[in-house]
């Protein structure tokens, strides 16, 4: 995207031959200059290259030089002429959009395991960063003499690896740390990571907690254009909402049997229950935008239960003991209780003991009694 920007370039003024000052190889001019007597002189401005505007001449010599948009000179004295100038001009620059991960790892191997290592013997493992599964980095520790192993973290993405400890960044095929064999492994790294920027070919899942606008996902991207879609969607309101089988397919266990049984095409379903709003948060999920059913869990909760979206009724939940709170507690132990969610059905149970004189009392009504029985009694 294309951002104003102020640019800065030093340059020393030749005050008897044309001066070029160039700020990159698409943006610079050139200034001729004009003795006008008493040791003045006018500096024009000319050949611009690139589209900007000069907005302000500092000499290091502790001036400001007032410059004349309309005419493109400034006046300047001799005296100066053994200092620098410095150009400030602005323009658009393309900005290139990042989504820059930081992701924490605490890397750990018992001292019990590195005691049984034979001189010149190695371990062969694997481990994964949080919320991003498909990133499984192979890890090899070798015992390299009698009382000392070493760490080799192979790094095939190339992304920066972080020792938090040393404050060391490396961005190496392989990331390498010596240990005495004395205490357990305890390395706190961080990896440091674009998801959009890194090794090709790599399936980056998206980060649920993170409001970052995914948009420029190529799938979703693909996902998202109608033109080849073969299923068509109504909501209640009537509204077509075009979509394709081969995703419904893999993420709904219900429509992936409706497709084995339909010949039409393309096929029509009318899904008399819900807006469009949420039949389309669905979709864009399945289509890689994970952050599409944040502030609409409920509803896109309901659906995906009852089409049989698996992968986006788990993700509903875990957004649920996120989210709950005093105002929508009634609502969501409910959900909690018909899934058998443990972990939810605690985080509501706490809501309800630490904001008991809070929540509204005929919800609280409304709840089945063995939901009442067991938030007040057991």
């Amino acid at each position: 995207m294309l951002f104003k920007t102020t640019i800065v370039k030093n340059a020393k003024l030749l005050f008897d031959s044309k001066t070029v000052v160039t700020f990159d190889e698409n943006l610079e001019f050139s200034l001729t200059p004009q003795n006008s007597g008493n040791n003045n002189y006018i500096f024009k401005a000319h050949d611009f290259k690139g589209n900007f505007e000069i907005n302000k001449i500092y000499c290091t010599a502790g001036v400001d030089i007032p410059f004349d948009k309309d005419t493109k000179t400034f006046v300047t004295v001799s005296y100066y002429s053994s200092y620098e100038y410095q150009f400030s001009i602005l323009t658009d620059i393309e900005y290139k959009k990042v989504a820059y991960q930081y992701v924490p790892y605490d890397f750990k191997f018992p001292l019990c395991r590195l005691r049984l290592l034979k001189l010149y013997e190695y371990y062969e493992e694997f481990f994964t960063l949080h919320d991003y599964a498909q990133l499984k980095f192979k890890y090899y520790i070798k015992k390299i003499k009698d009382d000392t192993v070493e760490v080799c973290i192979e790094n095939p993405y190339s992304v920066d690896i972080y020792d938090v400890n040393k404050s060391v960044t490396v961005k190496v095929d392989e990331f390498k740390y010596e240990s005495a064999i004395s205490n357990d492994i305890n390395l706190k790294l961080a990896f440091v990571f674009d998801p959009f920027d890194c090794h090709k070919g790599t399936n980056f899942p998206t980060n649920s907690n993170t409001t970052q606008d995914y948009n420029h996902n190529e799938f979703y991207e693909i996902m998202s254009n109608p033109n080849y879609a073969d299923v068509i969607l109504f909501s209640s309101s009537g509204k077509e909402i075009p979509a394709y089988r081969c995703v419904l397919a893999k993420y709904s266990t219900f429509f992936e049997k409706c497709f084995e049984e339909s010949k039409e095409f393309p096929v029509e379903f009318h899904i008399k229950e819900f807006d469009t709003e949420t039949i389309k948060s669905a979709l864009d999920f399945c289509y890689g935008k994970r952050n599409s059913i944040e502030g609409n869990e409920a509803k896109l909760f309901d659906f995906a239960s009852k089409y049989s979206f698996t992968e986006l009724t788990k993700a509903c939940s875990n957004n649920f003991e996120k989210t709950v709170n005093e105002k929508n507690v009634c609502e969501i132990i409910q959900i909690a209780y018909s899934t058998d969610n443990e972990s939810l059905k605690q985080k509501c149970h706490k809501i309800f003991a630490e904001f008991k004189g809070k929540i509204d009392p005929t919800e609280v009504k409304k709840l089945p009694h063995d939901i009442l029985v067991n938030v007040f009694f057991v």
